[in-house]
């Protein structure tokens, strides 16, 4: 199946091991069966890495070079949105606002990744049951914190906001959902 790949890791990504993949084409993805997971997961949509303030400047200018396009702000971050999906680099000053309770556990690292959910209520009962703290973000997110998902914060984000690209979903503050 064809497919588009970029690989890098060692001194050239220095926040770890990347790779950058497209989507196979539609009619490959329709063949495929078991698609369906309980969380509604649909599709990974963001990548999120956080950077030491005084990088942000140098990981958007490798970035731009990488993904061959420029980034917008976002208040302190900058986002370069791809087709269907975008890169978020956040200065780690802001990390804690965009992600409640976040910490990067060394600069650069990829902090948190975001999946489009058809139902973000549905998600959001069927972690509580599964016993997974879930916080909101003030863009309507919601997410697992890294130290209840294997080290980074997952994002679910529900479809019909995954595309909605003008829209923050970084450095506006969130409030605290778990479950007591």
């Amino acid at each position: 199946m064809p497919i588009r790949l970029l690989e890098m890791d060692g001194e050239a990504a220095p926040e770890g091991r990347l790779a950058m993949a497209e989507n196979p084409p539609l009619e490959v993805l329709r063949a495929q069966r078991h698609l369906e997971h309980p969380n509604g997961a649909l599709e990974l949509v963001e990548a999120v890495l956080c950077v030491a303030d005084t990088e942000v400047e140098d990981f958007e200018r490798r970035y731009a070079r990488y993904l061959a396009r420029p980034a917008r702000s976002d208040g302190p971050a900058r986002v370069f949105e791809l087709d269907e999906a975008r890169v978020t680099i956040i200065p780690n000053s802001g990390l804690a606002t965009a992600l409640p309770g976040e910490q990067a556990p060394a600069l650069p690292a990829f902090v948190a990744y975001a999946v489009a959910v058809r139902d973000l209520e549905a998600t959001r009962a069927l972690l509580h049951e599964n016993g997974f703290p879930v916080m909101s973000t003030a863009g309507g997110d919601i997410f697992v914190p890294a130290t209840a998902a294997l080290g980074a914060a997952v994002i679910f984000r529900e479809r019909s906001r995954s595309s909605e690209s003008d829209e923050a979903h970084q450095g506006r503050g969130a409030s605290d959902d778990r479950i007591s």
